[in-house]
């Protein structure tokens, strides 16, 4: 247990190099300044909008046209021009973001129930969400107007007639069946809400593979390029504990990272919360009754997933390493690991495996770290089969990986495997 320790302890040193932890600390600073910087700018663009307002007609409907525009909470100037060119320009000129005109004969035309129309110029001076969501504001108060006209109009027709009954003669009550639990709402809204959480639990994982892969790989081919691996091969203990020390070393440190990690995705993600789109009226998820957290049985099966998937890369990432000649080999090497991490991960965010094809499935999920990244799916929807035979599969895996590592760590190829780089590089 004391050499293990020893060489643990060795390992972790030699990870924690300002070479190694320099990237990881830059990208988890730019995720932070990111976030900071994009939830003041949110907070800029989502503020109201000004709006110039020409009023030809001047009569009561016009002014309480203005009026509810005033109740929006945006900033109305009511201007004057003598044609819609001129509005505009003068518009522009006053960094104005839209110009509503009221055309003369708009309260007569309402009074004999014709189309009275109002022109709406729009100046595109920035292309975000978030301005689009600012002149969505004021169509919805003008589909709101148009709808209350209507309803005056039917009101004098027929004072008697049922207004709800006419907006919506058919109604549809929605139920969703979850985990066996029937409760209404939408179910777009469920899907939409479960897509959302699902996003950075993928990100996450693949950045912790990544990572731990990358480690460990530098590791041993700067140990290969400094002839240190011969001097721990010399040591009185067995081939596997070397092995199990150098991945333990990297596991710690990529957790460690992964959760710092986490925190910077969850600073990024919450700056787009200032222009999240509102649900329909009294549907929320967390209200429908819906329980879409994971229970202690289905966090385990979550952890010993991403442990597995951890102790895969980690075991493949040392077989390619021993490849390398030096560490600008390193990163070479292990493009095959990083290519079967990326397949999956671009499958979870894209695909769903109930309506993947059947040869699409079968090779998904002969790529081991399929099967964590679709168990955050998986699990809110409580699956736990797929679950519990992808940890398999993936134990399974880990065993075949070990047990070849082992034994090239047992041989004398170890220090004479290589793989030459030259005219790949002549080729870069």
């Amino acid at each position: 247990m004391e050499k293990f320790l020893n060489i643990f302890q060795k390992e972790i040193k030699d990870l924690l190099t300002l070479r190694m932890i320099l990237p990881f600390l830059m990208s988890i600073f730019l995720l932070f300044f990111i976030g900071r910087v994009m939830q003041s700018e949110v907070g800029k663009a989502m503020r109201p909008i000004d709006i110039a307002v020409i009023d030809n007609d001047k009569t009561n409907s016009s002014r309480a046209l203005i009026e509810g525009l005033k109740n929006t909470d945006n900033f109305i100037s009511v201007l004057s021009a003598e044609n819609d060119t001129q509005a505009v320009e003068i518009a522009k000129g006053q960094d104005l973001s839209m110009v509503m005109i009221i055309p003369e004969g708009y309260e007569s035309n309402l009074k004999n129930k014709m189309n009275a129309e109002i022109k709406l110029y729009s100046i595109i001076t920035s292309i975000s969400i978030a301005s689009s969501a600012q002149r969505g504001n004021i169509r919805n108060f003008l589909k709101t107007i148009n709808q209350e006209a209507g309803e005056s109009f039917i009101k004098e027709i027929n004072p008697e007639l049922n207004l709800e009954m006419l907006r919506e003669p058919i109604k549809v009550k929605e139920f969703v069946v979850l985990k066996d639990i029937i409760q209404p709402g939408s179910a777009a809204f469920v899907i939409a809400y479960i897509s959302t959480q699902t996003v950075i639990v993928p990100v996450a994982l693949l950045m912790l593979i990544i990572i731990t892969g990358t480690m460990i790989a530098s590791s041993i081919a700067q140990e290969k390029e400094n002839k240190t691996l011969e001097t721990i091969l010399t040591v009185p203990v067995s081939r596997f504990t070397i092995v199990l020390a150098k991945m333990l070393a990297a596991v710690v440190l990529a957790i460690c990272f992964a959760l710092f990690f986490v925190l910077a995705m969850g600073s990024y993600m919450s700056s787009f919360s200032g222009m999240e789109t509102s649900t329909p009226s009294g549907f929320q998820v967390s209200g429908t009754g819906i329980n879409l957290s994971l229970d202690t049985y289905s966090k385990i099966l979550l952890g010993m997933s991403i442990f597995l998937s951890i102790v895969n890369a980690l075991a493949l990432a040392t077989l390619l390493a021993l490849f390398a000649q030096d560490v600008k080999d390193a990163q070479t090497t292990i493009m095959p690991l990083t290519i079967m991490i990326l397949i999956p991960y671009f499958f979870a965010l894209t695909f769903d495996p109930g309506t993947m094809s059947l040869g699409l499935k079968i090779f998904s999920f002969l790529i081991p770290f399929s099967h964590t990244f679709f168990a955050f799916k998986f699990l809110l929807l409580g699956q736990k089969i797929p679950i519990i035979l992808g940890n398999l599969y993936l134990f399974l895996f880990a065993i075949v990986l070990l047990f070849i590592a082992t034994k090239v760590f047992s041989s004398e190829r170890i220090l004479t495997m290589k793989f030459s780089f030259g005219k790949f590089r002549r080729m870069v």
